[in-house]
């Protein structure tokens, strides 16, 4: 046996280790990230409610509370809105606008908008010498295949500039803008009012 062979698997087996501690490390950083994340969206529904309420009954509808959202009435003419995921921490939010006698049923998507989401995404994605990606949920099983020390420092890298893009993001979080959009739709609006009258 080769000493020299033994020593460097020890020496890899502990790099990956270190590597290992530094994916869980960003992991943190991921879930501070994803709290604020889903406190804005919490936010914007709250002012989605808001902008639905105002709108409505300064056009004569008489507005109510329902179980999930909110029901706005005139006459004969109803339009609900109503939260899909009240309960739940996400990163967007979908919230259903339904006007059944235009037969209308049109989700609305709570999200950054689409010049700043780019900084909710990594800033590289990680993947081992096989392409298989590593994930938050695979990380462990994927750095400790790697034995190639070359690999292993371009992840060190790509990990080390993912933590510092997502702290950069987490610094300047106030500055990124959330919008309404369409389901599966490109067009993003700024307010309620906009959103219906492109219905």
């Amino acid at each position: 046996m080769d000493i020299n062979d033994l020593k460097n698997k020890q020496n890899k087996s502990t790099k990956a280790e270190e590597i290992i501690n530094l994916f869980e490390t960003f992991k943190q950083v991921s879930n501070r990230l994803s709290v604020l994340t889903s406190a804005k969206v919490r936010q914007k529904k709250l002012e989605l409610n808001s902008e639905f309420e105002n709108y409505f009954t300064q056009n004569g509808f008489e507005v109510t509370k329902t179980a999930r959202g909110l029901k706005a009435v005139y006459q004969d003419v109803e339009v609900n809105l109503q939260d899909q995921n009240p309960d739940s921490d996400e990163i967007e939010g979908f919230v259903l606008l339904e006007i059944h006698s235009k037969k209308i049923h049109s989700p609305i998507v709570i999200k950054a908008s689409e010049e700043d989401s780019y900084k909710l995404a990594w800033k590289n994605n990680l993947k081992n010498y096989h392409d298989r990606y590593i994930g938050f949920d695979n990380y462990q099983q994927e750095i400790s295949k790697i034995d190639d020390d070359a690999f292993l420092g371009k992840l060190i890298r790509q990990i080390n500039e993912n933590i510092e893009w997502y702290n950069q993001t987490i610094n300047d979080f106030e500055s990124i803008d959330f919008v309404y959009s369409h389901y599966k739709g490109y067009k993003e609006y700024k307010s309620f009012e906009e959103y219906f009258k492109a219905l």
